[in-house]
């Protein structure tokens, strides 16, 4: 499969290396689901991902698209 041919992402577990590549391909521009069995972890996931990639956007590092 090419990297052309990919549609969406999806991230099972949401720890720190399942976050790290939930933000990894969200910055690449893919659209990601991400996946655990806890609520708590998907809150915190998210706030991970966000906040990586809004420090990312402020260091001129990701545009905003």
């Amino acid at each position: 499969m090419k990297a052309t041919e990919i549609k969406k992402v999806a991230c099972a577990a949401t720890g720190v290396i399942g976050s790290s590549w939930a933000t990894n391909f969200a910055m690449k521009g893919y659209p990601v689901n991400v996946y655990d069995i806890s609520e708590e972890k998907l809150a915190s996931s998210k706030e991970f991902v966000e906040k990586n990639l809004n420090y990312l956007k402020e260091k001129g590092l990701l545009t905003q698209q």
